[in-house]
């Protein structure tokens, strides 16, 4: 009977063993290679759920970090250095756009950059004969990436195209309006109809200003609200 009893006990004191040992066996994950992992709340190398978002991250933060080490005038008082984005070739990646120019908006020059894992100048532009710089604007057609762009002085308005194709920056003259003379003259440069059709309804008669470019003056502040702040 004691034989009986004891032998009892032992099954039970196994049995509450190996339950014990499948309960720790649980306590903590195991991943792919077998290992368990140190804590599944831990997320300091935690990877992106997509692929997109990595991308996301990688552009955003490339042009956060380059503008923060771009070199913005100082001494002068009427130099102003704006950025924005713009995806210019329907890449799915912006382009990082900077705008240097002056109070008046003269000697403007416009640099386009581009994410290819690592920032890289695509060109620089400039409106012809230093003119004054009206501004650009977008089109909210898909088929015109681009920005419109217009110029003015001595008379005369000048409108135009700027675009990015196979990595390269593109500059087209549409047409110009000749207002220093009686009756006005107005003179198509472009042989792309439906792009200056386009710019016209870019550029209402109205001054309507929806599709102008908001440019953001390169500080920490902008850069962390356009680049940084979560959608």
């Amino acid at each position: 009977m004691k034989k009986h009893f004891l032998l009892l006990t032992l099954v039970a004191l196994i049995a509450l063993l190996v339950i014990g040992c499948n309960s720790n066996n649980n306590t903590k994950p195991v991943d792919d290679s077998g290992n368990a992992n140190q804590s599944s709340s831990i997320t300091e190398n935690a990877q992106p759920e997509t692929n997109e978002t990595s991308e996301d991250m990688f552009w955003q933060q490339a042009y956060a970090l380059f503008l923060r080490d771009y070199p913005v005038t100082v001494d002068d008082d009427d130099q102003v250095d704006c950025f924005f984005l713009r995806d210019m070739d329907n890449s799915g990646v912006p382009e990082l756009l900077i705008v240097q120019m002056n109070g008046l908006a003269m000697d403007a020059v416009l640099s386009v950059y581009a994410y290819d894992n690592d920032v890289n100048k695509i060109g620089d532009y400039t409106n012809p004969e230093e003119k004054f710089l009206g501004g650009f604007r977008f089109s909210n057609n898909p088929m015109y990436p681009g920005l419109f762009d217009q110029w003015w002085g001595g008379g005369m308005e000048h409108y135009g195209y700027i675009s990015v194709k196979d990595g390269k920056l593109i500059s087209e003259h549409l047409w110009f309006d000749n207002k220093a003379v009686e009756p006005p003259h107005q003179e198509i440069i472009s042989t792309n109809q439906q792009l200056v059709e386009e710019a016209v309804r870019v550029f209402p008669s109205n001054e309507n200003s929806d599709n102008l470019v908001e440019l953001h003056i390169i500080n920490d502040e902008n850069i962390a609200a356009v680049l940084l702040s979560s959608p």
